[in-house]
């Protein structure tokens, strides 16, 4: 079945079924990503949602002394700001841009309507997201896990995004 509108390379919103994907479309606006913007602040306002076409984002935790570890990383496969749907309007994390590139953008609330309302929609979001939040939580949590990460220990966190994905497949 081909889809209603197109989507780019996005592969979250490929896999999204053709109502929902005829919903979200009118109010999908292309972004350039630049290289070193903050898409989110950790505990600021989600006001919108990315879906990357190309490049790539690093969701950092950020420690009470300022010092930030990356926890994940989304590409196209996934979703930046999607947690806005089951963990409130605040970011977790930081989510920096570390390759430049081009996303989808939409509104934080219009993501939310259609979260709210479809649970396919949804189940694909949260597959997406989970494993970033857990990372996040984890090492806010964990200072072994943050003096792994300082010595290098991120790289089994992108294994195990890799991981995910083929899992998806």
């Amino acid at each position: 079945m081909q889809k209603a509108y197109p989507v780019g390379e996005n592969r979250l919103l490929q896999r999204t079924n053709a109502a929902d994907l005829a919903r979200l479309q009118p109010h999908l606006k292309n972004f350039p990503m630049e290289l070193g913007a903050v898409l989110h602040v950790a505990g600021g306002s989600i006001k919108h949602v990315y879906f990357p076409l190309s490049g790539m984002v690093s969701l950092l935790a950020v420690m009470r002394t300022g010092e930030q570890i990356e926890t994940a990383i989304v590409g196209r496969e996934g979703v930046v700001g999607a947690s806005i749907g089951s963990a409130g309007s605040q970011s977790a994390g930081q989510a920096t841009v570390q390759i430049a590139g081009s996303a989808w953008r939409i509104e934080a609330p219009k993501f939310l309507d259609l979260y709210q309302e479809s649970i396919p929609f949804r189940t694909l979001a949260n597959a997406t997201k989970s494993f970033a939040s857990m990372s996040i939580r984890q090492f806010r949590r964990c200072p072994e896990s943050r003096r792994l990460a300082a010595r290098g220990g991120v790289r089994a966190l992108r294994l195990g995004g890799q991981l995910q994905k083929s899992a998806d497949r």
